[in-house]
């Protein structure tokens, strides 16, 4: 998972889901933006791009869980 412009930094392990038509927690996903389970966080300060449900904005609070 990369969350700067320069993709210079990955900030995340998981898991990509890039299927047409995904949602997340039952809501679609905003253009340009695929749904990624976190399986482990490699940068305890990474701010996710977008905020989670529970809003969320660290990348170290979702691991485990599945953001846009």
């Amino acid at each position: 998972m990369h969350v700067d412009d320069s993709f210079n930094r990955a900030v995340a392990i998981g898991v990509v889901y890039n299927t047409d038509n995904d949602t997340l927690h039952n809501s679609p996903l905003p253009p340009n933006a695929l749904r990624v389970r976190v399986n482990i966080c490699t940068c305890n300060d990474a701010l996710l791009p977008i905020p989670s449900q529970d809003e969320e904005t660290m990348v170290k609070d979702v691991v485990g869980g599945y953001v846009a």
